[in-house]
């Protein structure tokens, strides 16, 4: 049976912390989109998922490093899902 990699306690604050600014982000981000005309809406999420593609880590990255940056372009790519339908 493998072990798991260690998880580095710098690594999980950082996810805390990108989580805590997240819950809040999303629900400002809504609050603004829902008032946004539809086609200005679509080019914000638009954007969006081009600067997400944009996250590069630094070199000699870690598996909790490269677990979070997937997770946060995962959270981006389904925020902008969700709202393209409001």
């Amino acid at each position: 049976m493998e072990e798991a990699p260690a998880f580095d306690l710098h690594a999980a604050e950082s996810a805390a912390q990108i989580a805590a600014m997240w819950l809040v982000l999303e629900k400002l981000v809504r609050q603004q989109l829902r008032y946004a005309p539809r086609r200005e809406r679509s080019e914000f999420l638009d954007d969006l998922l081009e600067a997400a593609d944009t996250i590069i880590l630094p070199e000699g990255q870690q598996v909790a490093l490269e677990w979070i940056a997937h997770r946060y372009w995962s959270l981006i790519d389904n925020f902008a899902k969700k709202c393209k339908d409001m």
